[in-house]
């Protein structure tokens, strides 16, 4: 019988989500908390640790700080107006806050700055990563630190061209290889994705529904792990601006 493609995704546990949690889930076979990822495709930290690990990118932010500031500042204004536009006001200084903690600071002391998340991702492992992209309303700040280094990350990649490495921002279905971006600019409407539980790999939701009346969806296309279901996923990164 093919997994079902319509599930009750259950909420986080209240705190963090962490690893063992994540592990305990798998083995009892349940469905995973849905991730907030950004890009796609995977974790959000492990997308950051990727590229904050890299001596390049460090070596620019310390040069805008002390070469750049006004240039590091009015980023910062950016990102901070992109969040607080769909945010209650009551957590408008919250993210003020953590925008100028996060690019404006220098101090490994500060848990927010890059110094210190730098040195933090360098020493989680991919199941690290995922089990820390899973939020709920309790760890509402933590959710944004990241979200406020990739919009950082994406604006040094297309307006200063400083990143030579060519990092994929979006989802690309595991069987069309069709990527999300490209389809919604040409159809002009955003790719329904489904992400496979629990390897969490993506497939657009035509290639899912071919997959499942063909009797071919019991396994993932990707890594072949049993698929228990595939619940509707958001792909952000690739179907919003």
């Amino acid at each position: 019988m093919a997994p079902p493609l319509e599930a009750r995704v259950p909420r986080a546990p209240a705190g963090t989500f962490s690893r063992k949690q994540r592990e305990l889930r798998i083995k009892r076979g349940l469905l995973l908390p849905p991730a907030w990822r950004v890009p796609t495709e995977r974790s959000l930290h492990f997308f950051l640790k990727g590229v904050l690990c890299c001596a390049e990118l460090l070596d620019a932010i310390q040069t805008w700080r002390t070469g750049k500031e006004n240039t590091l500042r009015q980023i910062a204004e950016v990102i901070t107006r992109q969040l607080i536009s769909n945010t209650p006001s009551s957590r408008h200084a919250l993210i003020k806050r953590l925008v100028r903690d996060a690019l404006l600071s220098d101090s490994e002391g500060n848990y927010y700055s890059i110094a210190a998340t730098e040195k933090r991702l360098r020493h989680l492992d991919y199941e690290d990563c995922c089990a820390r992209d899973h939020y709920t309303s309790r760890s509402y700040g933590k959710r944004f630190h990241p979200y406020v280094l990739y919009r950082f990350i994406l604006f040094l990649q297309t307006h200063n061209k400083l990143l030579r490495s060519k990092i994929e921002q979006t989802a690309s279905c595991a069987v069309c290889k069709e990527r999300a971006a490209r389809r919604a600019e040409e159809g002009g409407v955003p790719v329904i994705w489904r992400q496979a539980e629990p390897c969490r790999h993506w497939t657009c939701d035509t290639c899912t529904r071919d997959l499942a009346a063909r009797g071919m969806a019991n396994h993932c296309s990707l890594c072949r792990a049993r698929v228990i279901s595939y619940p509707l996923g958001v792909a952000p990164g690739a179907n919003q601006s």
